[in-house]
């Protein structure tokens, strides 16, 4: 007899447990979803790269850095190459930030005046606050004096195009660490 009805607590206790596990993943689903994608590095992306769309800073972006990391079996979500034609831009922002481990952001003069630009940061930033995690990577590519919330974080410096390999070294250890 007292077998089975330690069996029935063990039973009772599981199913109190699981109510209580279900009632929290249904209360913190987003957050846990992503917190747990984050943790085992499951992302349909390694790193989506948010970037002016000025001639050079495009050039740049498309030319140089994308076929590097490409060529590193990098995982990239680019704008061109994933935005669903039709779609809204902002939704296809969101995707882009919540589908990729990190956001990278190409710091020139002219990211720092595009408002779609700080709209990627911000996305990525905020859903790196609600899940406690670094999200947002940035890499100076020209010289400029980039808002606070990207002055208090350290960043890759790639003003200098005899350092690019070195640099380009650490930023995809980084994606793939």
């Amino acid at each position: 007899m007292e077998r089975n009805s330690r069996t029935f607590r063990d039973i009772e206790n599981q199913l109190t447990l699981t109510l209580l596990c279900t009632k929290l993943i249904n209360k913190f689903s987003t957050t846990l979803i992503h917190s747990a994608l984050y943790m085992i590095s499951i992302f349909p992306y390694d790193v989506f790269i948010s970037y002016s769309h000025h001639e050079s800073d495009r050039k740049w972006v498309r030319q140089v850095l994308l076929p590097r990391l490409e060529k590193e079996s990098v995982n990239v979500f680019i704008d061109f190459h994933d935005f669903h034609l039709g779609a809204p831009l902002v939704f296809e922002m969101t995707r882009a930030v919540e589908e990729s481990k990190f956001t990278l952001a190409v710091l020139t003069p002219t990211y720092l005046k595009s408002k779609f630009a700080e709209l990627e940061t911000i996305l990525a930033e905020h859903l790196g606050l609600e899940n406690g995690q670094e999200r947002l990577i940035a890499i100076m590519k020209e010289e400029c004096k980039p808002r606070l919330g990207f002055r208090c974080r350290y960043w890759l410096d790639m003003t200098q195009e005899n350092e690019f390999e070195e640099n380009i070294q650490k930023l995809i250890h980084e994606i793939k660490s």
